[in-house]
């Protein structure tokens, strides 16, 4: 299987984001990438997260994980990528959630969150007319 990765410039790629990508899960999980424009480094990387049943939400998206971190780092030169893969391992586009859009827009992220296109191209992640997340969705009974 030929596995399709972020088009990112890279002058030094330090992490293995190999390792994200699983057929089992490739449906359902976000991944996320933190990226230092200037410097055309990962600095971090990840995924959503889901949680049990004693919590008050069903997962912590990959967009709240990464804010997180950007939030508690100096650098302001970060941008924000979030992706899904297919189960051929292609690149899928993911928008925020309305949540996540709010959580961008309170912190000034809002033009620093990326997903890339079926071209493999960036684009921006925050979208004018954000859907519920289908957690939420599933949760509420909410058509999906």
């Amino acid at each position: 299987m030929n596995i399709q990765y972020p088009n990112l410039l890279l002058k030094n790629n330090n992490h293995n984001i190999s390792n994200l990508y699983s057929k089992d899960i490739c449906k359902v999980s976000v991944n996320y990438i933190i990226y230092d424009k200037k410097k055309k480094n990962i600095l971090h990387f990840g995924m959503n997260r889901p949680c049990g049943c004693n919590y008050h939400k069903p997962t912590i998206h990959a967009e709240e994980l990464a804010i997180n971190y950007c939030r508690h780092s100096n650098n302001r030169n970060l941008e924000i990528y979030i992706w899904r893969w297919g189960i051929k391992g292609n690149i899928k586009k993911t928008d925020c959630c309305i949540s996540c859009t709010k959580l961008a827009e309170k912190y000034g992220y809002q033009n620093k969150i990326f997903t890339f296109d079926e071209n493999n191209e960036k684009r921006n992640a925050i979208i004018s007319n954000p859907e519920l997340s289908l957690a939420y969705k599933i949760k509420y009974n909410l058509n999906h």
